[in-house]
């Protein structure tokens, strides 16, 4: 069950689901639930846009442990915390996008570009590999040998 919650140091008003170790999500401080007379009656959770100053004014501002910096400035941090949560969140795309079409096209991820096609779907040659072909063609593999990568696109390696 969600319960709007006031906290009496920075004034911050969120919704929390019921606990009884309910701390604010801005100055840790702890938050408590907000009287039913300033709630909604048809959505007990949301907190009355009529009441809302007068709430302020009754609970929070009048709070021994109210600190009007902290209120003044928690709008602003809070801001600049979602800013940078979505920037996060948009360089954890960008970057997923970038996976996912390394995988779609078949790229090894290794960066590696095709000095012939200009492909970057290229796969490493494993050492089990060489050991295999010089096994198989002897001295004729030498130069297969000293390649390190290998071309899906053109087939060539190099």
């Amino acid at each position: 069950m969600w319960k709007q919650c006031y906290c009496k140091k920075c004034g911050r008003i969120v919704p929390k689901e019921t606990d009884s170790n309910w701390k604010c999500d801005y100055c840790n401080s702890k938050v408590f639930a907000v009287p039913k007379e300033y709630l909604m009656e048809k959505f007990p959770t949301i907190l009355e846009e009529d009441t809302k100053e007068q709430f302020i004014n009754d609970y929070i501002k009048s709070s021994p442990e109210f600190d009007p910096d902290l209120f003044e400035r928690s709008a602003e941090d809070l801001d600049a915390r979602l800013k940078k949560r979505e920037r996060e969140l948009e360089i954890a795309k960008k970057s997923y996008e970038r996976m996912k079409k390394r995988q779609r096209t078949g790229s090894s991820g290794y960066g590696v570009k095709c000095p012939y096609c200009q492909s970057y779907n290229t796969r490493k040659i494993g050492t089990f590999a060489k050991a295999m072909n010089a096994a198989l063609f002897g001295a004729l593999s030498i130069s297969v040998n000293s390649k390190n990568f290998h071309c899906n696109q053109c087939g060539s390696d190099f």
